[in-house]
């Protein structure tokens, strides 16, 4: 799960991500992504950490045909990740 927001182009929010059948579950209250869109809001390049202590990942986010895609660029280091490297998401 991504929850996203915009204000203007900075873009900031959350990733929540469960993993070894719900033994782990990467979410908390705070934000864990920020960066920058494009002009027309439908590409972003974004940093993002774990709740686990993995920092400084880098990942693009697309809007494509109603759907969010998630790459990961770059895998955060220091510490557990549990965010799929690609992901498609369905907008609620």
């Amino acid at each position: 799960m991504i929850d996203l927001k915009q204000d203007g182009c900075k873009l900031y929010g959350q990733y929540c991500a469960v993993a070894q059948n719900g033994n782990k579950v990467d979410c908390d209250d705070d934000e864990n992504i920020d960066g920058d869109t494009d002009e027309a809001g439908k590409e972003a390049i974004v940093n993002f950490s774990s709740f686990f202590g993995a920092r400084n990942g880098v990942a693009e986010i697309k809007v494509s045909d109603g759907h969010s895609l998630w790459h990961v660029l770059q895998r955060p280091t220091g510490g557990e990740f549990y965010a799929p490297n690609d992901a498609v998401l369905d907008r609620n």
